[in-house]
């Protein structure tokens, strides 16, 4: 029960609110740390997370997932910065394990600035269907489409995919 139910489980994560573009740290005499707006908006999005994601057993899902993500109204940032701080609350919160390439196989972003509710929609869905679904290296990615990809290379795109919105 339990390796079928996690191989196909689907998170899904409303944030509401604009998303605060991850900062650089500054760096003081005293120490470094990282602006309170960007700390404020992380511990948010953290127990909105915990919230709706709950006490699931699998979690941390272990690697590689794929993430999909679908920024709503109007986010004003670098799209790299927006996702870097939904990826940090999704590692904070235990959702993830962490955010690097070999952990996130395929990460899709999309932006849709006409709709009225400001948020971010996040979908994680563990990947081990590209396992099974994708041996050689001319099969596109099933999220972002990108040619030749495989099980190796991954996939790690920050494209606006209208063709799939989440």
């Amino acid at each position: 029960m339990g390796s079928k139910l996690i191989e196909t489980q689907v998170i899904k994560i409303w944030l509401p609110g604009a998303v605060v573009p991850k900062a650089r740290p500054r760096v003081t005499r005293n120490g470094t740390y990282l602006p309170r707006k960007y700390r404020d908006w992380r511990l948010l999005a953290e127990a909105e997370i915990l919230s709706q994601v709950g006490e699931r057993s699998m979690l941390p899902l272990s690697s590689p997932v794929a993430v999909k993500i679908l920024l709503q109204g109007r986010n004003i940032g670098i799209v790299h910065n927006l996702v870097r701080s939904i990826l940090d609350a999704l590692v904070n919160s235990g959702v993830l394990k962490d955010d690097r390439t070999n952990c996130i196989s395929c990460l899709a972003v999309d932006y849709d600035q006409r709709h009225k509710e400001i948020g971010a929609v996040v979908e994680v869905e563990p990947s081990t269907w590209f396992r099974k679904h994708s041996t050689k290296n001319d099969k596109p990615c099933p999220y972002c489409k990108s040619p030749g990809w495989d099980w190796d290379s991954g996939c790690y795109n920050y494209r606006l995919l209208p063709e799939n919105l989440i």
